[in-house]
């Protein structure tokens, strides 16, 4: 790989970026390839950030080790991931009657996932990382230099499994820690499948396919997509063809936020509404500004001003002396998701029974897939996971917060 400079290291056993620690020797951070004491060289002007050994060492593989090390952590405090394009002749349509389609290459698509783990056992070898959602298990290889030994991708496929490689090979010299984490998880053309079980599409991987909404009945053309949806609606009572048109109406609604126009002014109105709220939260100065990020994705889906939301955030699970140090993500998820509304049709479109509490597994599989395809071009949906997320990660990434794992957050 090209000459790139040692800008992830270890302390206290965690990885750690270099724009994220202290400059010079007061870094505490040693090498993860030799274990020598580094020094955090951040400060510089003409030269990248970068750690260097503290003695005279040639240290052959630190940078690839350390990239290794940061890719794997990476996905293992997300819970998202892009999977690779794949081609197949089968999908298996579970909305109506089985039927075959000849459906050619299937795109990328993101893959939430409930669990992560690393270098688990799986027979004879340790793959990078395990992903899992319900009974799902993806594995993921890390590549760096080295490939992936075909022993593992031949037995991996014979027994059945799903497999897939990030390249990390061609990496920029100067990656800031989000755009390698942004690399890792949601970069297009550095991913491929290594083992996608034969293609043959067993019981295991419909599910896969169905679960992770891989597959789509609709064609992209918009014509065709149209006709399809009125064949498919034919088969459904007048209830449910009005719950749809709401549906689709909804979809168009989330379509005009790809804007960011349209974004920028919803920001504007939000300021407008809660400016009395905002002006009293910057008089008491007891919120210093680092605290505010009102940039971060998708801020504008909910139904007040960032200002207010991250200032209560902040005084009841920073600043409050009750709690020892940690802030647990799923108590304050359920904190902000009681105290905080999104737009409503964003709150439909994450919970398909607010549209009716009557929607059969056919129904429900049916908006799955028109939702993919009307969605195909919008990176997700806003939810109060996606926002809350960008906040505690900013917070992180400017060391007010240290993240440990997906479940907990230190203020140490």
């Amino acid at each position: 790989m090209p000459n790139v400079q040692l800008a992830w290291a270890l302390q206290d056993g965690q990885i750690k970026h270099i724009d994220n620690v202290e400059n010079g020797i007061k870094c505490d951070c040693t090498c993860p390839q030799c274990g020598d004491k580094l020094i955090a060289r951040n400060r510089g002007i003409i030269k990248s950030n970068h750690f260097a050994h503290s003695t005279d060492t040639f240290c052959e593989g630190a940078a690839e080790t350390a990239i290794h090390l940061a890719a794997k952590d990476i996905i293992a405090s997300s819970n998202e991931i892009l999977t690779p394009t794949f081609f197949t002749s089968y999908i298996a349509d579970e909305l109506s009657e089985k039927r075959k389609m000849d459906f050619g290459e299937v795109s990328n698509r993101r893959f939430r996932y409930e669990e992560a783990q690393l270098e688990t056992s799986v027979r004879n070898f340790r793959p990078d990382v395990e992903i899992i959602k319900g009974g799902i298990k993806i594995y993921i290889e890390i590549k760096v230099t080295n490939k992936s030994k075909k022993s593992k991708i031949v037995d991996f496929q014979k027994n059945g499994e799903l497999l897939f490689e990030i390249n990390l090979e061609n990496l920029e010299e100067d990656l800031s820690r989000n755009n390698f984490k942004k690399t890792v998880l949601f970069e297009k053309a550095n991913r491929r499948w290594l083992v996608l079980s034969n293609y043959d599409l067993s019981e295991y991987q419909k599910k896969t396919v169905v679960e992770n909404n891989i597959s789509n009945p609709f064609s992209g053309n918009p014509t065709e997509f149209t006709k399809e949806l009125k064949r498919e609606l034919k088969k459904h009572s007048k209830e449910f063809i009005e719950i749809m048109r709401q549906f689709l109406f909804d979809l168009d609604e989330l379509k005009k936020a790809t804007f960011k126009g349209w974004r920028e002014n919803r920001l504007i109105v939000l300021e407008k509404k809660n400016v009395r709220e905002i002006i009293s939260i910057k008089e008491e100065k007891y919120i210093e500004d680092q605290y505010f990020a009102p940039r971060i994705s998708n801020v504008w889906a909910l139904n007040c001003h960032s200002d207010i939301w991250q200032a209560e955030l902040v005084k009841r699970f920073i600043f409050n002396q009750n709690y020892n140090r940690s802030v647990y993500y799923s108590e304050v998820l359920k904190w902000f998701r009681s105290n905080y509304s999104m737009i409503p049709y964003l709150e439909r479109l994450n919970n398909l029974n607010l549209y009716s509490n009557h929607l059969d597994f056919e129904q429900k599989n049916l908006m799955v897939a028109v939702r993919d395809h009307k969605t195909n071009s919008i990176p997700f949906i806003p939810s109060y996971d996606s926002i809350l997320r960008n906040y505690l990660d900013e917070l992180d990434n400017r060391n007010i917060l240290r993240k440990m794992g997906s479940a907990r957050y230190s203020m140490d």
